[in-house]
């Protein structure tokens, strides 16, 4: 692996600690890789994560038709994705 140095504000370097202290990750380094991968994967996904698009595509498989076309969903999910990189 490559080191890099990065730097952090107070608030920040404290998320770092806080979910190391945690248990949940066994350094630093596993955090900021595991934000990072986070990060990869939404920019991929038009800002969400895959996790919520599975969870999305299964409401969608269990729900009746709602009779909106598939032009008029991907129209929607465009706004949607817009109005979050412009907010």
């Amino acid at each position: 692996m490559v080191t890099m140095n990065v730097s952090l504000t107070p608030e920040m370097k404290s998320w770092v600690e806080e979910a190391v202290a945690s248990g949940r990750f066994a350094s630093a380094s596993d955090y900021v890789r595991h934000l990072l991968r986070l990060e990869r994967e939404r920019s991929e996904n038009m800002g969400y994560p895959l996790s919520e698009l599975r969870a999305e595509i299964q409401k969608a498989i269990d729900s009746p038709s709602s009779g909106t076309s598939v032009a008029e969903i991907f129209e929607e999910a465009r706004t949607a994705w817009v109005a979050r990189q412009s907010g």
